[in-house]
């Protein structure tokens, strides 16, 4: 092979390596858990694959349909939201978005009835939330609920609001419920109310094996190795 062939091959390399790189980091955001309001599926400061939800058909209305980028019932979803910024920033300093699990969808109605959360009037069966504890992040001490495995404890948050224990929401065509399977300290819709699944959903979380930032790294590793090699080539 001549030393021109390997140059273009090269560049081929170097372009189809850029362009991979590109749609990575379109596609998939590594989003950090902060706190431990999804104790214990995912752990504070945890890195998670997002699947940015911006790229969804801007055509498809179909926000609940089949397709990866669509939201069905215990997804767990990055919320940005204005309507939490001021609270967030009084509580820690600083606004960082909401990971919280979809529980109930648009149109259904919500309750949560001494510590049980019901969908159009059916409990539901939360096996995401531990059997044993929850982790309290005032001392970050394990509370033991073995008598309660699939529901909700009953707890003050910190800001004196009320520990709503029992309530009651009909959801409208546009908005979703999402709380926290760590339901002892978790701020979600029980605080903030329903989200709107238009202007309010960042990314949603999808479980892959492969550390995400791992990934990214190689991708930028390769992408240098091969600018470098053009760069001597071009100069010899």
């Amino acid at each position: 092979m001549t030393k021109i062939k390997i140059k273009r091959a090269l560049w081929f390399l170097t372009i189809l390596w850029f362009l991979i790189l590109l749609s990575f980091v379109m596609i998939f955001s590594p989003t950090k858990i902060q706190g431990n309001s999804m104790e214990n599926t995912y752990k504070n400061q945890q890195i998670l694959w997002g699947l940015n939800y911006k790229l969804k058909n801007p055509l498809d209305n179909n926000y609940f349909g089949t397709n990866l980028f669509s939201i069905h019932r215990n997804d767990v979803l990055v919320i940005n939201s204005k309507k939490f910024e001021n609270m967030e920033k009084r509580q820690n300093g600083l606004a960082d978005p909401l990971i919280k699990r979809v529980i109930a969808l648009p149109g259904e109605t919500l309750a949560i009835k001494n510590h049980a959360v019901f969908i159009n009037d059916r409990p539901l069966h939360e096996i995401y939330i531990s059997k044993n504890n929850f982790i309290d992040n005032v001392n970050g001490k394990k509370v033991s609920h073995k008598n309660y495995p699939y529901f909700i404890k009953e707890r003050m948050f910190r800001n004196n609001t009320p520990n709503n224990k029992n309530i009651i929401v009909k959801l409208s065509n546009n908005n979703f419920f999402a709380m926290g399977d760590n339901r002892n300290y978790s701020w979600d819709s029980r605080v903030y109310g329903s989200f709107n699944i238009h202007d309010e959903v960042q990314s949603k979380i999808i479980n892959v094996g492969i550390p995400i930032m791992a990934v990214k790294t190689i991708l930028i590793q390769v992408l240098v190795i091969l600018t470098i090699a053009i760069f001597i080539l071009e100069l010899s």
